[in-house]
């Protein structure tokens, strides 16, 4: 995929992780020729994490739902692009991030007005903690009649068998969308040795959902093939609502973990921040 936007990179034994960022001098994503033709998230926070189990591989891109990428805070417009190479920059000051090659931390104020041509606004932060991602977002406010959402994950599977999603306590099923609330999530690799592809404590009330996606390479690049082709994902979104003012998110990623581990930490957790 063609893209312009910088990136924060996370590297551990288990997994690398890495966030895509855009500023006022580095464009969100390129576009020329008739390719990338989805790509406007992509330099908006999307979190890449690579851990073996080959999700990004196969039918991904077609399927994965371009506006719907995973570290974004989206309300899923999208426009027409009229011409190659334009620059979708962002109208907001500050892009960055720090690290001592241990742990490191990323921040970005945005807004989409040169990119979509949407009033959404955000500022979003992230913190790679001795193999933890904290993601904080605050500021999150548009003026657009759209729903506003933060993609917490949105994971293609190898295999919906093996691939288990339990979000506080319940399996979700492929063919499921449910509002639960809960503090913690766990899925788990098809293969024991590529470890788990997420694991989150996440705020109160999320939608997990477990479903089958389809799409088509073309309609990202008009020199692909016109053909429709499918893969099924598992995701969890927290809403913000339409015309969202002043809305903020936490989770923590705990790549790797495994479930018991995962809900050792939310309980954990839970009691220091009730004191």
């Amino acid at each position: 995929m063609m893209a312009s936007a910088s990136q924060m990179v996370d590297i551990k034994p288990t997994y690398v992780a890495g966030i895509s960022m855009f500023s006022k001098k580095i464009s969100a994503f390129e576009s020329i020729g008739g390719q990338n033709k989805l790509g406007f998230y992509t330099g908006t926070g999307a979190l890449y994490l690579y851990n073996g189990d080959e999700a990004f591989e196969g039918n991904y891109y077609p399927t994965v739902d371009m506006t719907s990428l995973v570290g974004t805070t989206t309300d899923h417009k999208t426009k027409p692009i009229t011409s190659d190479n334009a620059k979708y920059l962002n109208t907001q000051a500050w892009s960055g991030g720090v690290s001592d090659q241990q742990n490191g931390a990323t921040t970005m104020h945005y807004n989409m007005k040169n990119v979509t041509g949407s009033s959404l606004e955000a500022r979003k932060s992230w913190f790679f903690l001795n193999g933890k991602i904290v993601a904080l977002g605050a500021g999150i406010t548009s003026k657009e009649n759209l729903n506003t959402e933060t993609i917490v994950e949105n994971r293609k599977l190898f295999n919906t068998n093996l691939n288990s999603f339990i979000v506080g306590g319940q399996t979700i099923n492929l063919g499921q969308t449910k509002n639960i609330t809960t503090k913690w999530a766990y899925l788990n690799g098809a293969v024991p040795s590529k470890i788990s592809a997420m694991s989150s404590q996440l705020p109160l009330t999320s939608q997990p959902t477990k479903k089958t996606k389809t799409g088509n390479w073309n309609t990202l690049n008009i020199r692909n093939r016109n053909e429709p082709v499918s893969a099924n994902y598992a995701g969890i979104t927290i809403s913000h609502g339409k015309k969202p003012t002043n809305k903020s998110y936490s989770y923590i990623l705990l790549p790797g973990k495994s479930k018991q581990a995962t809900e050792v930490y939310s309980k954990k957790n839970r009691h220091r921040n009730s004191r």
